[in-house]
């Protein structure tokens, strides 16, 4: 009887340990697939920024955009009461 109730016991650790190994291996599934969705770039109508602009370019780049439009700022834009 000793030894059905041991090799029960020894099963029942050794299922414990798969379930635990299972858990690990979809938490880590989980995590690539968040890696990996967090890579993709965004599906925005922006179009992306070339890594390779300095710092002067993209504010020579703002700045030719800003003088594209005629209409000068409403105050009321810039500072709200």
């Amino acid at each position: 009887m000793n030894l059905v109730a041991l090799g029960l016991f020894v099963a029942g650790v050794m299922k414990v340990f798969q379930m635990a190994v299972t858990l690990n291996e979809i938490r880590d599934t989980v995590k690539d697939i968040r890696r990996s969705r967090d890579l993709v770039a965004p599906a925005s109508g922006l179009a992306p920024i070339p890594a390779t602009l300095s710092g002067d370019e993209m504010l020579r780049a703002l700045d030719a955009e800003l003088h594209l439009s005629d209409e000068p700022v409403k105050p009321e834009i810039v500072n709200p009461r």
